[in-house]
């Protein structure tokens, strides 16, 4: 047995690939932001595929993870379900496109996505709503990808109910969904009420803290906040799932003059990895 063979059992094993999102490393390049990742200890990343933000071809993409030793479990867009033919047609488009990028980087990445609205606009457009959520699902049947949808606190889509809701009208195997707390936290709930409805078809898990309320929502780097993050991750667990657990930085935070990604990163990773 090799030293780093021994080395590697030694280390216990974490229940979940814990990484970081690109969308938080806007300002570095693609496969510096992995070399960075891998270096500050994470073991996988989410790629962005938003406009505006670094992009490598999948191949390229697929090569800088192996040569630093990265999974890439999920792929970052922001959808809307609110929007017009035309806008529906582009992102069913991208969906496409999402596909086959997936399919060349080989990972079988989930695409995680908001589903965009306001809070006033659930009512009287879910059903609006829920028929754009099932030409997503035709999209993904044919492009062979996972959609992911996410509450937001603001959006149409804020609490476990509605999420789940929207979900079932789909009634695909490819469209799954998304947990993340923070968002729960700032609309009033607590970590068990918002997990339990929602873990057990969950496939992507993003964490971050929060503070405020739905009318003043700040956000926080994850481990700044109130979240205990042992019960989190043992209820996670406890609850069977074995998804990615990325860390993201919201924009309110890394749109900041003087912002600093590889320092939010190892901040983050730094207050989490005990928990795991």
């Amino acid at each position: 047995m090799t030293r780093r063979t021994l080395l590697a059992a030694l280390v216990p094993r974490r229940p979940f690939p814990f990484g970081f999102t690109l969308y938080s490393m806007k300002t570095l390049p693609v496969a510096e932001a992995m070399r960075v990742c891998a270096g500050i200890g994470y073991d996988a990343v989410e790629l962005c595929l938003l406009d505006g933000w670094p992009r490598l071809e999948a191949k390229q993409a697929r090569e800088a993870a192996r040569a630093s030793r990265l999974t890439i479990p999920a792929m970052m867009e922001k959808f809307s379900l609110v929007v017009d033919d035309a806008e529906q047609s582009r992102q069913c488009e991208r969906i496409a496109a999402a596909g086959e990028y997936a399919r060349v980087l080989g990972s079988k990445p989930v695409l995680e996505t908001v589903v965009g609205g306001k809070p006033e606009q659930w009512e009287p457009l879910k059903q609006k709503m829920a028929e754009r959520l099932r030409e997503w699902a035709r999209a993904a049947e044919r492009a062979a990808i996972t959609v992911a949808i996410k509450a937001h606190v603001g959006a149409a889509v804020e609490r476990p109910d509605q999420l789940r809701w929207l979900w079932k009208q789909a009634a695909s195997e490819r469209i799954k969904l998304t947990y993340d707390y923070s968002h729960f936290q700032l609309v009033g709930l607590g970590l068990a009420e918002s997990l339990d409805p929602i873990i057990q078809d969950a496939v992507f898990v993003h964490v971050k803290d929060g503070r405020g309320d739905a009318r003043q929502p700040r956000f926080l780097l994850a481990g700044e906040g109130t979240i205990d993050y042992v019960d989190y991750f043992r209820r996670l667990r406890a609850a069977g799932y074995r998804g990615p657990v990325i860390v993201e930085v919201s924009a309110q935070i890394f749109q900041r003059p003087g912002y600093d990604p590889v320092a939010a990163a190892r901040q983050c990773h730094a207050a989490l990895i005990k928990a795991l």
